[in-house]
């Protein structure tokens, strides 16, 4: 009798974690689904925005693009964040040797056009010759995640 029940408990757990895994599956599908189809019109809504503050003389009107402008910078980048753990969840790892040093260096390098990014300082301590086995698709996602984190929770000089 312990035995039987025992044995229904696991293959109980087992059916739980199969249906966990394709909800789990599923979710990924439709966040990845719709964080794509919200990315045309974000992007036409950039365009109107940019447009706007080509032809638009009035100095309230130009704020109010500005304000918008940032709000759908925002919503891109959210964006582009769900598609980038869509990413991590989907991808199967492969293993490369990548120069810590170098590699930190070009991730770190992407925000340099970013204005905010010019308030902070990077500074990369690592032997020049230390590599790491890792995946390079991965670590630079971590390295942008640490970059954002960076950048939103800095402590704001005033000016």
């Amino acid at each position: 009798d312990t035995i039987l029940s025992i044995a229904n408990d696991v293959s109980d757990r087992e059916k739980a974690l199969v249906e966990l895994k394709v909800i789990n599956k599923e979710l990924d599908d439709f966040i990845y689904k719709a964080s794509h189809d919200l990315q045309g019109p974000v992007a036409r809504m950039q365009g109107v925005i940019n447009l706007g503050l080509i032809e638009c003389k009035e100095q309230v009107a130009r704020r109010y693009f500005r304000m918008l402008e940032g709000v759908t910078g925002e919503m891109a980048d959210l964006l582009n964040k769900l598609q980038r753990v869509h990413t991590i969840y989907e991808q199967e790892p492969r293993m490369e040797r990548i120069n810590l040093r170098e590699s930190i260096l070009a991730t770190t390098g992407k925000f340099a056009n970013l204005a905010v990014a010019r308030e902070l300082e990077v500074y990369v301590e690592a032997d020049p010759d230390l590599h790491w086995q890792i995946d390079p698709k991965l670590f630079d996602l971590i390295i942008g995640n640490m970059m954002d984190n960076a950048l939103l929770y800095r402590e704001k000089r005033n000016a």
